[in-house]
């Protein structure tokens, strides 16, 4: 379901999982989720990925999924490290042509330069990885359930180490 089959060339049956530039078209197999339109302005038009982008210059992949930050972060012209930030002139144009959930107000509305959500891509090469160390793997989602309570289970990757420690500790008896 998450990966392709390289004998066939079959794409992936989660289409959250295919690597494409271009917006995806879909329905996830389990939950029945479908891919919202890169028109959106719900950054949680998808549960799962907020909604597909239209990059001008295919200049990034879609979204394997989004989450919440802990806090917006108001992004300064020019900045790499900031998935809204203004071009190094100032200018926002691309911000809503491109029309990233990661840039929408969790109320919904048109994309600006401050970031509300992170993000995480198709892991098919990892999971192409762990799919040949059989029993041996443990995966987990790169998106995170929640930063919003640290005492929470769900809180940033402790549901990922959880499982690997229980893994590890199983072939240390």
């Amino acid at each position: 379901m998450l990966l392709s089959e390289p004998q066939t060339r079959a794409l992936p049956a989660d289409p959250f999982m295919i690597e494409s530039v271009q917006p995806r078209v879909g329905t996830h197999p389990l939950t029945h989720t479908a891919m919202g339109l890169p028109s959106s302005l719900n950054p949680r038009e998808s549960p799962i990925n907020g909604h597909e982008v239209s990059y001008l210059a295919a200049s990034d992949l879609q979204y394997a999924c989004t989450f919440a930050l802990a806090a917006p972060r108001l992004c300064m012209a020019g900045d790499p490290a900031c998935d809204c930030a203004p071009d190094r002139a100032g200018s926002t144009t691309w911000l809503a042509s491109e029309n990233s959930p990661l840039c929408q107000p969790p109320t919904g509305g048109p994309a600006s330069s401050t970031q509300y959500y992170g993000k995480g891509y198709p892991g098919v090469r990892e999971l192409q990885f762990a799919r040949q160390l059989g029993e041996r793997a443990t995966t987990a989602s790169i998106c995170p359930k929640t930063l919003l309570d640290p005492n929470s289970a769900d809180f940033g990757y402790k549901p990922a180490l959880s499982t690997f420690i229980r893994r590890v500790s199983r072939t240390l008896r």
